[in-house]
């Protein structure tokens, strides 16, 4: 019972917590460079090479939400989401990036696309 119960918090504590799944197609993006970026400093978390037009990417879920940027190699602009509950999904193109013409997930990803989209004109 003791060794049952030992196995079971090492498996507890090494999941680390909630991780989110954040996905995306994007459509003319074969062979290019994603960056996973967080809003605590310049350096990227992770990076993936867009195969047949999709990426993903698992992020950790701290107690609060958190903002993070994913950005296209050869494209100045990020595309921002929040963390939650939900997997986030985006669908856009390397020509319209970073906007998308279509988002999945929590509320505060959805209004951050809000957002980008009101800026698209500056773009």
């Amino acid at each position: 019972m003791k060794q049952i119960f030992l196995l079971a918090a090492v498996v507890l504590f090494s999941t680390g917590g909630y991780v989110q799944q954040v996905s995306g197609i994007v459509k003319g993006g074969d062979g290019k460079t994603i960056y996973l970026f967080d809003d605590r400093d310049n350096n990227p978390d992770d990076s993936a090479v867009i195969k047949n037009e999709q990426f993903s990417f698992k992020v950790k879920n701290g107690k609060e939400p958190a903002v993070y940027a994913l950005i296209l190699s050869d494209i100045n602009y990020p595309m921002l989401f929040v963390t939650g509950n939900e997997p986030v999904h985006f669908t856009t193109a390397v020509a319209t990036y970073p906007i998308a013409s279509e988002v999945k997930g929590n509320d505060d990803t959805q209004a951050m696309q809000q957002y980008q989209k009101a800026f698209e004109p500056l773009i």
